[in-house]
């Protein structure tokens, strides 16, 4: 196949590294590492009062602090309270210095350790270990249901230890619906991810059951066109998968790219990227765009991995040198290579046990909490070697985010399971919402022709903190896509307004509509808690396709 080198990118050798980086160390600031406590059941406190405590003072100073009796222990006098998990630290404070309680402690969660019988999991895999996937593998195993697309150079349908988790989609390089590998990198990307586990075979995938959706756009040289890239992300997209991996890139900022990475987002799907292998802060795309999870890579030891770029936009790090994995069955069906192609790769797996555990789970709670649980092991707060931190698993399986579903809080049954004679406490009733705050609740779109052109139209709902309508609302958005503008209205008595677009040429398939504010006097706009029941977007930006 012709290629042409002006509409070439390189894969920036995101994983032609073999084994050769492991020697490799990189001084950076991030040398410092943080110990994480052990994992607690989140908003849950254990508190035991002093002898002679009656139960009105005990309740009294539980309801100062915000927290709600949820289980009394009468035989230990014990109890445990529940409060929000922002309040946690400072509720354990107040505890432990009041002179009537004798300890206060973090709910802490028991563990059990699922370990798999592939032969290489014990043997030459790390990141597994790492990252604690064999203790989320005792939440979580993953689903069939849970499709990661992998953007990249096809995958070996043969490998016996990918065998059942491959679908094939597209091959964008050849022009057919045969994604086959001819380079071994899709192959090594999709094994970190889902390859067979527990089969008594090869290695353990950090997804477990989760399955691949194998689009190619890198040819046998490991490289790819723009046009190409930006066409596999849409089909992704297109054919509902809600996690997509991109372990590739380049160098040059692409608005077709971007508007791909931007399709995907507002289609529900959360992009996962790799941050580049030039061991510089030089910008890397897609990773560097607001709508990717841009992931940088780490060694054995927690150490940034020496290759691997490092920004203002990295939002996780993740194992990426000498990582064992799947590639090509007619040569070297196991191979150690180094990128962070890979850790991209172990964040895909990651996010798939992630919205396994919650099938209803948005792209921006997904991220939110991979984000919020990795472990801080640079200097304290994000920084551009390591973003939020180096991701874990378990840790993600057992944080709470505020926008999460109820099952975001499950935990082992064992870790929370009540004896028998424990007595429930009836919750207390929540304190009123504020009917002074706003939200958008839902976005509606409709598309038409016009003459020679066609038109989208979006309805936005607005609701208060109580879920009234809000009238007399003004909210402001802007158009890109198809059409670049911006535009007003005012929401009616049942909280609801409509823009439309201006002619939309033929040749343009879509339009996204963003709010970008929502104005009235004497009410804040809570943009944090804008929701769509229809998931049909992410409650603050909406696709809208020419019909």
């Amino acid at each position: 196949m012709q290629k042409n080198v002006a509409a070439i990118l390189f894969a920036s050798l995101l994983c032609a590294v073999l084994l050769l980086s492991a020697a490799s160390t990189y001084a950076s600031p991030a040398d410092n590492k943080a110990n994480a406590e052990a994992p607690a059941v989140p908003g849950q406190i254990i508190v035991k009062f002093k002898p002679g405590q009656n139960k009105p003072q005990q309740l009294q100073m539980h309801a100062s602090l915000g927290a709600t009796l949820k289980v009394e222990l009468p035989q230990a006098g014990l109890q445990v309270v529940s409060l929000p998990v922002d309040q946690v630290a400072n509720a354990l404070a107040a505890y432990r210095n009041n002179p009537t309680v004798t300890y206060a402690e973090p709910d802490y969660l028991a563990q059990g350790a699922f370990t798999p019988n592939d032969p290489n999991y014990t043997t030459s895999q790390y990141a597994p270990q790492k990252i604690q996937a064999d203790l989320a593998w005792d939440l979580s195993t993953g689903s069939a249901t849970v499709v990661v697309a992998v953007v990249d150079s096809g995958a070996d349908f043969n490998h016996p230890d990918l065998q059942g988790k491959l679908i094939a989609g597209w091959d964008f390089v050849n022009n057919d619906a045969d994604p086959a590998d001819d380079n071994g990198h899709g192959s090594h990307i999709s094994g970190i991810i889902a390859a067979a586990t527990n089969n008594s075979q090869g290695i353990a995938g950090i997804g477990f059951n989760t399955r691949v959706l194998e689009i190619k756009v890198l040819d046998q040289y490991n490289s790819g066109s723009y046009s190409n890239i930006a066409q596999g992300i849409i089909y992704a997209a297109d054919h509902g998968a809600k996690i997509i991996n991109l372990s590739l890139g380049g160098s040059t900022a692409s608005q077709a790219l971007q508007d791909a990475v931007d399709y995907a987002w507002n289609q529900g799907a959360l992009v996962i990227a790799a941050a580049g292998n030039s061991a510089s802060a030089n910008a890397f795309y897609p990773a560097a765009y607001a709508n990717a999870l841009a992931v940088s890579a780490t060694d054995p030891n927690d150490n940034r991995w020496s290759m691997s770029n490092y920004a203002s936009y990295v939002s996780v790090s993740a194992p990426g040198s000498n990582v064992y994995s799947t590639y090509l069955s007619s040569s070297a069906a196991y191979q150690s290579l180094s990128g962070t192609s890979q850790s991209a790769a172990v964040v895909s797996g990651v996010a798939a046990l992630v919205l396994a555990q919650n099938g209803s789970r948005s792209n921006s709670q997904i991220r939110s909490l991979i984000e919020s649980s990795a472990d801080d092991i640079g200097p304290a707060g994000r920084d551009p070697y390591y973003g939020f931190g180096r991701v874990n698993a378990y840790r993600a399986l057992t944080t709470i985010v505020t926008t999460a579903q109820p099952t975001a809080t499950a935990v082992p049954p064992t870790a929370t399971a009540v004896p028998p004679t424990a007595t429930p406490v009836p919750p207390t009733p929540s304190p009123s919402t504020n009917a002074n705050s706003m939200h958008v609740s839902d976005l509606d779109r409709t598309s038409f022709y016009t003459n020679n052109n066609w038109k989208g139209t979006v309805t936005i709902t607005v609701l208060n903190g109580s879920n009234s309508p809000v009238a007399s609302a003004n909210v402001s958005g802007t158009w890109r896509g198809g059409i670049s503008s911006s535009g007003t209205c005012t929401t009616d008595s049942s909280g609801k307004c409509s823009l439309t677009t201006g002619n939309i040429g033929t040749n343009k398939t879509y339009v996204i509509f963003t709010v970008t504010n929502v104005t009235k006097s004497s009410f804040s706009y809570q943009s944090s808690a804008n929701s769509d029941p229809d998931g049909d977007s992410n409650g603050t930006a909406i696709t809208i396709l020419r019909p």
